[in-house]
Parts: C-alpha cells; sequence; structure tokens
C-alpha cells in the first residue's frame, strides 16, 4: 500500500511537472510569435494615404510649428496612392467632385526620403519624417518656404 501511495503521488508530481513545462512552452512560442511588419520605408510606404493635416512655414523659421498645421478642410479628399511597381497616382476631391488623378512615378532615395515625379512635370524630394504601418510625414522645401503633409493609411 505504501508503495502504492508513493507511486501516485510520483505520478502526481510527474503530471504536474509536465503541465508547467507545457504551459511555460506554450507562453514561450506565444511571446516570439511577432507580427511581420514592413521592416523598409520602401515597404511600409505602398499602398494608399489620406491627407489628413498639411502645414507651411508662414513665419519662415525653417520649422513648422504647431499653428502653422491644418487640418485638411471636411469637403477635401485626397488620396496618395505608391504602388509596387514605382508609379502611383494623387485622386483629389473636394464636395464630392473629382478632379482628374495625377499620375506620378516614385522611388525611394535614401531611407528618409522619396522621390515623385509628377505627370505634370513637377520632381519633388520628400523627407519622410515617418512612415509606419498607419502613419506618413512629408516634408519638402519648396521654392518659398518648408511644406509639411501628414497621411493616414486609408
Amino acid at each position: 500500500n505504501a508503495i502504492t501511495g508513493g507511486i501516485c503521488v510520483m505520478t502526481g508530481r510527474k503530471s504536474l511537472i509536465l503541465l508547467m513545462l507545457i504551459a511555460l512552452f506554450s507562453a514561450g512560442l506565444c511571446s516570439c510569435t511577432k507580427k511581420k511588419t514592413a521592416a523598409t520605408p520602401y515597404e511600409r510606404i505602398l499602398g494608399g494615404w489620406k491627407k489628413v493635416m498639411y502645414g507651411s512655414d508662414d513665419n519662415l523659421s525653417g520649422t513648422i510649428e504647431k499653428g502653422e498645421k491644418h487640418p485638411v478642410a471636411s469637403q477635401q479628399n485626397e488620396v496618395m496612392v505608391f504602388k509596387a511597381d514605382g508609379t502611383g497616382t494623387v485622386s483629389y476631391s473636394f464636395n464630392g467632385v473629382a478632379s482628374p488623378d495625377i499620375s506620378f512615378s516614385w522611388k525611394i532615395i535614401t531611407d528618409g526620403a522619396v522621390w515623385v515625379a509628377y505627370q505634370a512635370n513637377d520632381t519633388v524630394a520628400y523627407h519622410m519624417e515617418e512612415v509606419s504601418s498607419n502613419d506618413l510625414t512629408l516634408t519638402t522645401s519648396g521654392a518659398v518656404s518648408l511644406e509639411w503633409y501628414y497621411y493616414v493609411r486609408n
């Protein structure tokens, strides 16, 4: 009887240890599983982006201050789409009336800059202040002042 009791205790301990090991292993797998995120600016910029704010360096201080940033009017809708083949479009509408799309070609020229050549022969190098899965912030130095644009994933 003592042997049987000892075996039961031993089997109970083995079961407990086995359960603990399974739990630890499962927790380790869950913590190691990471959601795949786009690693490069090229991968992160792909897709559609809706402009929600814009700004310009009105006082020519060399920076865009908070008071120089403005929300896009609710009647306006501007979406910039970066395609994997190096082309894209800008779609614009006001009060639901669409303007013709503007086509462009683009490429990442450094980890922090994207070159965009619009169909209308206007070429711009934008500095990417931020390009994440949900946010895109572009700045450029225009002929007169610094320009700032903030987009969200469309």
